[in-house]
This record gives C-alpha cells, structure tokens and sequence, in this order.
C-alpha cells in the first residue's frame, strides 16, 4: 500500500501513525514513536512497533519526506533496551537497500 501512495496522502498517513494525538472520537491515541519509547509496554510490542516504523521511514526516504525521521533512528542507537538498539542499527540497512518485492522505485 505505501509503494502506491501518493505523497501528500502518505505524509497525512504517517504523521498519524508516528505520532501520538486523538482520533475522530477525541480520545487519545499512542503512535509508533511513543509506543517504542513507552517502557512500561512490552518489548515485543514495542520491536515490533518499530520493524512498521522501519517500513514507514523507507517509504517516506524514497519521496524525500522523512524530515527528522533520521534522526530518531540515530537516537534509538542508544536507547536503553539492547534489542530496541539493534533493530534500529539494522534498520538503515533496510532503508538503504533496494528491494524488487516491496518499496521499489518502479
């Protein structure tokens, strides 16, 4: 679904996801940034919360949108849990690399 976005659809899309706010209903939501740094979750959610970010960052650096996203990444090489950090690490390698099944210029 990210490959066929649109980039002013994409960005509404992410802001949402990353970020935390409220929704239609007025009740606050957790977006994935939160969620990663929320160390009273569990570390499952919170590793898996950031594998979707990862995605979420490649798509948005192939539009050239992922203003400051870069720089959460880097900050998340020292963050207090060791996978949180190793999964972040592996990450810009994820970013980086092309991919001929998903995020694929074509």
């Amino acid at each position: 679904i990210l490959n066929k976005c649109d980039n002013e659809l994409l960005s509404s899309l992410s802001d949402k996801i990353l970020y935390s706010g409220l929704d239609r209903q007025g009740n606050k939501t957790q977006g994935l940034l939160a969620v990663i740094e929320d160390s009273q979750r569990d570390i499952a959610l919170r590793e898996n919360s950031l594998y979707s970010l990862v995605w979420i960052f490649k798509a948005l650096a192939m539009r050239s949108k992922a203003d400051g996203l870069g720089d959460k990444f880097v900050a998340l090489l020292h963050h207090e849990c060791t996978s949180i950090r190793l999964i972040a690490a592996s990450s810009f390698g994820t970013v980086i690399r092309s991919c001929e099944e998903v995020l694929n210029k074509s």
